[in-house]
């Protein structure tokens, strides 16, 4: 394994660690293609660093991404414990960033915590890094019920490909906790050539059905994590409150309605990024912008729904005017049509 490079955000100090003999709590992130993944890394390894300042980050690389980031002198490869390239096929950013992910249990030695990039820790890892099973998934959209965690867009690649799933949990696939066992290596070696499988098919990187397809076909020890280690808080704004990881797809960094995506603009940007910002966003009650006092109202609002609509969305990309006449209007209109 290469040697740790050291960590070297202002005001996190000088942090530089070896890769141990004996593993101890890592997370691993996957970074392929621009700028706009390495910046999101950026921010989310910062607030491990913050928040569980002891586990070891590492950085999975293509080795085409790997070299365009050297080029650029990416300030990511500072901002990491380790640095781990890999060769892949030719193909787009999506495709090579996919071929890693869904390798990477049999690529690594040892248990360790995958990350999406967009992703954000505020609170203790510690419960994920000793689950009693080969791999541990929280349900996707945050959602309890199967129906509301599978959508048809999933079903259709399911479908062409010929695969079955488990019916009581359809789990997302930005959080993954990797025990070192041949269950989870069996696990993962039928994701890749699924996920191969159905990138041949469909033409899209999308790898969420075969790694459900994979969990049932090998028989995976699966643990359901809770809620709070993957809240995706735009399908589930309720699980904002009080989650340990905020998964804050999708990313929108020209219509921003996160303090996540606003931070990752400057960054895009060229600024300098720094612990208080990270703190900003790790010890704030939810994830959505706040530039007016009102908009921690709002916040309060929507984290108590089910699931964000175009009002929220609008309100919080700054339109609040727009907002409240349109949701006024939606109203008006569900009155009148209910006479």
């Amino acid at each position: 394994m290469p040697q740790g490079q050291g960590s070297h955000l202002p005001g996190f100090g000088n942090i530089i660690r070896e890769w141990e003999t004996e593993v101890g709590a890592r997370v691993a992130y996957v970074v392929a293609g621009g700028d706009l993944y390495s910046a999101m890394a950026r921010i989310s390894a910062a607030s491990i660093r913050l928040t569980n300042p002891s586990v070891t980050v590492f950085l999975v690389c293509d080795t085409i991404s790997a070299a365009v980031m050297k080029r650029k002198r990416d300030p990511l490869f500072d901002e990491v414990d380790e640095v781990i390239e890999f060769d892949t096929p030719d193909g787009h950013d999506g495709f090579r960033s996919r071929f890693v992910k869904t390798s990477l249990r049999n690529l690594l030695s040892g248990p360790f915590l995958y990350l999406d990039c967009d992703t954000l820790v505020r609170g203790d890892l510690s419960e994920l890094f000793c689950i009693d099973a080969d791999i541990g998934c929280a349900p996707d959209h945050s959602r309890d019920t199967f129906e509301q965690q599978f959508v048809q867009s999933e079903d259709d690649v399911l479908k062409l490909a010929g695969w079955r799933t488990r019916r009581d949990v359809y789990v997302n696939g930005g959080v993954i906790s990797y025990c070192d066992t041949v269950g989870a290596k069996r696990l993962a070696a039928d994701w890749h050539t699924k996920w191969l499988k159905s990138y041949e098919l469909s033409r899209n990187h999308r790898d969420q059905p075969a790694l459900n397809a994979a969990i049932f076909d090998a028989k995976a020890q699966l643990h359901i994590l809770s809620h709070r280690f993957n809240a995706q808080c735009s399908m589930s704004p309720r699980t904002a409150r009080d989650a340990a990881i905020w998964h804050l797809y999708a990313i929108n960094i020209e219509r921003p309605t996160t303090t996540f995506e606003t931070l990752l603009g400057r960054l895009l940007k060229g600024t300098v990024l720094q612990r208080s910002e990270i703190e900003e966003l790790v010890y704030s009650s939810h994830p959505w912008r706040k530039d007016l006092w009102i908009d921690h109202l709002a916040a309060l609002w929507v984290m108590r729904k089910n699931r964000l609509n175009a009002h929220d969305y609008s309100w919080f990309e700054g339109h609040r005017i727009e907002s409240v006449v349109n949701r006024l209007r939606s109203r008006f209109h569900r009155h009148i049509h209910a006479k």
